[in-house]
């Protein structure tokens, strides 16, 4: 996910998910080096049906901000938490 207001929670993404099943532990969401939330999270969906359901909120409002969603694989995901920025 890209493009999140800088003080999006966990509880607000699994809003925007609504009616697909997500646990918060699920969801990661993006610090910068000092901290900071980046504007960008990962969210890990159970099945390939469910990343296709999910990927329909794509340019979807979140707040006021529209927010962009791409696939990523899981190396991807695990390297970005083990780098520190989930």
């Amino acid at each position: 996910m890209r493009g999140l207001p800088f003080s999006v929670t966990k509880a607000e993404i699994q809003a925007f998910f609504q009616g697909i099943p997500l646990t918060e532990d699920k969801v990661h969401i993006g610090l910068l080096p000092d901290g900071r939330r980046s504007g960008e999270a990962f969210v890990d969906f159970s099945t390939p049906d469910l990343v296709r359901l999910g990927l329909t909120k794509d340019r979807a409002v979140l707040g006021t901000r529209y927010i962009e969603l791409f696939t990523a694989s899981t190396d991807e995901a695990l390297r970005a938490i083990q780098a520190g920025v989930m």
